[in-house]
């Protein structure tokens, strides 16, 4: 009798453990099942469509960048943002609504924005910085977020370097519990959740200018920066290279000055986090341009710094209000007064000759820019 219940009480607890069991796997395939959905439409929806000709395997290749060993001019069109950049700046957010992000020259009203600020090194972006910081912390409280990964693993090849910051860009705006907020850091451009209502902007400089200065930089800093992130920079240069002039480094082709990783360095910036970014190639410079086009509120140059600051807060006076004044204030620290680079010689002719030709996709980047921005200052009237 003993045995009898006691084998009765055992099949049922077998029973109620295999429910139980099937109730698990039932949850988990749900859950599982569900997150696959949600990640093909959050792909799709950043991305463009899903090409089910180009999935195999379960992977999801976005078809608005090649294969590692795909031709450039055989890259399929991926669904972008029309083309905004013959749109007037006078239309308001209510064209943005659509899409909730920035277009290029599109005038933004309201505050409940993300701006995304990825700085080109050496291009005027601490003087930006500190104007933004005056601006948005003093004003208005918002949250400035500065993403240092990259500045922290620069030993680290490209590719990882890519990854980490990737993922420390999303960190943060993740964490962005309020709007407006301010991120920036020396990152390519990468799309951003459009719950935030992203704000693209940034700056670029003349490529010979903007090598030079940087060349320079690394060996000697600008009087600005740490003693302990300079010595960062040094331990990154050769004993053998380090007095060497912008002109012996060129001559001697070292890669420090005709890599294509250094003549391309603003083209990646732009073109984004793929890994064919890092090369110059027409297809890297026409992503660039197509994310300044569709991504970007603005791009302005270094070398018309005022101009740039003058159309931001005419194209988001809610935001940028105030910008103008306090960047032509004389007892603001505007930093583009006082962090100066060490002054090395000039390019002679001849090297200058040599990288005008290595640098020619730059140039190509740069002088898109810079009539972009002529033109939308003939726009807004803007004279100077």
């Amino acid at each position: 009798m003993h045995v009898c219940v006691f084998q009765m009480k055992l099949l049922s607890r077998f029973w109620t453990a295999l429910f139980l069991l099937a109730v698990c796997i039932c949850i988990i395939f749900y859950y599982v099942n569900y997150t696959w959905i949600g990640m093909r439409q959050h792909i799709t929806h950043v991305h463009g469509t899903v090409d089910q000709s180009t999935t195999r395997g379960g992977e999801i290749r976005d078809s608005n960048v090649p294969n590692a060993v795909s031709s450039p001019k055989t890259v399929k069109k991926g669904l972008l943002l029309d083309d905004a950049s013959s749109l007037s700046p006078t239309q308001t957010e209510k064209s943005n609504n659509n899409s909730s992000r920035a277009k290029y020259g599109v005038k933004v009203n309201g505050k409940r924005h993300l701006i995304v600020y990825n700085r080109v090194p050496k291009c005027g972006s601490r003087t930006m910085v500190s104007l933004l910081k005056e601006q948005f912390t003093t004003t208005t409280g918002t949250w400035i977020m500065q993403n240092k990964i990259s500045q922290r693993n620069g030993d680290l090849s490209d590719d990882k370097r890519l990854i980490l910051t990737k993922g420390g860009i999303l960190q943060l705006v993740q964490n962005t519990s309020s709007l407006p907020a301010v991120i920036h850091g020396h990152f390519r451009f990468m799309p951003i959740e459009r719950s935030k209502h992203p704000v693209y902007m940034s700056i670029i400089r003349d490529p010979l200018a903007r090598m030079v200065s940087t060349y320079y930089f690394i060996r000697f800093g600008d009087g600005q920066i740490p003693d302990r992130h300079l010595k960062q920079l040094n331990a990154r240069i050769r004993p053998e290279h380090f007095n060497m002039t912008f002109d012996d480094c060129v001559l001697q082709e070292l890669n420090a000055c005709v890599s294509p990783g250094k003549v391309s360095t603003q083209i990646s910036y732009f073109c984004g986090i793929h890994p064919n970014c890092s090369q110059p190639s027409e297809w890297s410079l026409e992503q660039a341009k197509k994310h300044i086009d569709k991504e970007y509120l603005l791009v302005g140059i270094m070398e018309d710094f005022e101009s740039t600051v003058m159309i931001l807060e005419r194209l988001a006076p809610d935001l940028f209000h105030g910008l103008v004044t306090e960047f032509m204030n004389p007892t603001t620290d505007n930093t583009t007064t006082v962090t100066k680079s060490h002054k090395g010689p000039l390019p002679s002719k001849k090297v200058r000759a040599i990288m005008m030709t290595k640098l020619d996709m730059e140039y190509q980047l740069y002088n898109f820019v810079k009539n972009k921005l002529e033109r939308l200052k003939n726009t807004l009237g803007i004279t100077k």
